[in-house]
């Protein structure tokens, strides 16, 4: 393949793709298409929350026992809050502020685990009681790095840190009372952390692939792979996978047994993949810096098929595997919606999307998931949120009222809720009414 050595990414682009790798199936994407939506269902939001002070939400709410919660970070002063809110009715149930930046909560358990700093301080982590609010207690000192991925397993809290410039720090935390666990040293900023069994997946200070021990943090095994910080390793079945860097920054993919962290399988730096891979139902989902998507065969690395596919900007953005398509997204100029076919990498629809602005950008980005009983893609057309039909691509509803430059999706049941700025909005995702 041809193209330019990929370039380090920049805090501002580690952090965006943080907030996209933290959830489940999400697909990266600036919205759907452009074309008139004359004749389409309309549906009205269910209701919608708005922060106090002016503050904007920060990454996808957090989902559970019949709350929602969010983090924030204020417009024009130093700080921001965390806020438990009534899932059926969008009150709001308790605030808790804090003196820094916030980054998406995660719950466990009945604590709500979030990080709190800024450019110039030492980030805080807090644990709040989910009901209440209450603090129940915090980490301080874990560096400037605390907007950073949070992966939690069994209980445990796995922060990303930078104690010190240059210089990172893996930190194990327990949800229920803020204990420190154990701590390691990775590259600064790391978000290849994952965890299975009692394995943590992580990159030492030297740029390679390693095994942690769940409990004590030691290293189980040091791998042959050098790993590429900014992507995070995918377990699945009895292997693991990885995206592999050189040292102008092209990237390949390798597939390594997590128990000791022998490599089964590895390609060349000549694939020149992007920042993500996927992986699901045997497949290795990719994308390349020179434009299209690829799979490869789980189990061996062969390549099944390879799909050239138009780039803007050569800036590709997200791929994700859902039911038989595979949806590719480009973020930026006459940005594009393409579904391929899993199996076979034929095209099946593209949606021309809005042109966005790219001084803006940290407003064009803006999530699809796929939610509700149709199955239906879930996002942005426009400045509109609509639910879009997988199979043809074609706007299926669209919410009145709902304002969606860019921010967080999640869903639970059949109601999804979006995030726009200091906005939430829940909204019904449903099959529709027979007169709708």
């Amino acid at each position: 393949m041809t193209g330019q050595a990929a370039s380090p990414p920049s805090r501002r682009g580690v952090l965006r793709l943080a907030a996209a790798l933290t959830g489940g199936a999400v697909l990266g994407a600036t919205g759907c298409g452009t074309g008139g939506s004359a004749g389409v269902p309309r549906r009205a939001p269910l209701w919608t929350f708005r922060a106090e002070d002016n503050e904007w939400i920060q990454g996808r709410p957090a989902v559970g026992s019949g709350q929602l919660y969010v983090t924030t970070d204020a417009d024009r002063r130093p700080g921001g809050s965390a806020y438990g809110i009534d899932a059926a009715t969008g009150q709001v149930r308790w605030r808790f502020r804090c003196g820094g930046e916030t980054c998406a909560p995660a719950l466990v358990g009945d604590v709500v685990v979030f990080g709190s700093g800024s450019e110039n301080s030492r980030g805080t982590w807090y644990g709040l009681d989910a009901a209440t609010g209450s603090e129940r207690w915090r980490v301080p000192d874990l560096g400037s790095d605390w907007t950073l991925p949070t992966v939690v397993s069994d209980g445990v809290v796995y922060v990303n840190s930078s104690p010190r410039q240059g210089s990172g720090m893996l930190v194990a935390i327990r949800a229920s009372d803020g204990q420190r666990l154990w701590s390691f040293p990775t590259p600064s900023p790391s978000m290849l952390v994952s965890v299975a069994g009692e394995v943590v997946h992580a990159v030492d200070p030297d740029g390679n692939a390693v095994g942690l021990d769940t409990r004590t943090g030691r290293p189980r095994w040091t791998g042959p792979l050098r790993a590429y910080r900014f992507g995070p390793a995918v377990p699945a079945g009895e292997l693991a996978y990885v995206l592999t860097q050189d040292a102008d920054w092209n990237l390949g993919v390798a597939a390594y047994h997590p128990s000791d962290g022998t490599v089964r399988w590895q390609t060349g730096p000549e694939l020149r993949a992007n920042a993500l891979i996927s992986v699901a139902d045997g497949a290795v989902y990719y994308s390349t810096a020179s434009g299209g998507a690829g799979c490869l065969d789980a189990a061996t690395g062969s390549h099944r098929w390879f799909t050239p596919l138009p780039r803007p900007d050569g800036s590709n953005y997200m791929i994700t595997p859902v039911g038989d398509h595979l949806y590719v997204a480009f973020p930026r100029g006459s940005s594009v919606l393409h579904a391929l076919d899993r199996a076979t990498g034929a095209p099946r629809w593209e949606t021309k999307v809005y042109k966005a602005n790219p001084d803006r950008l940290e407003h064009a980005g803006t999530e699809w998931v796929a939610g509700g009983p149709d199955g239906n893609l879930l996002g942005r057309d426009q400045d509109r949120f609509v639910g879009r039909d997988p199979a043809t691509g074609s706007i299926r509803w669209t919410v009145g009222g709902v304002r969606v430059q860019g921010g967080a999706v999640v869903t639970a049941g059949t109601t999804a809720y979006p995030t726009h700025l200091g906005e939430l909005y829940a909204v019904d995702i449903g099959p529709l009414p027979p007169d709708a």
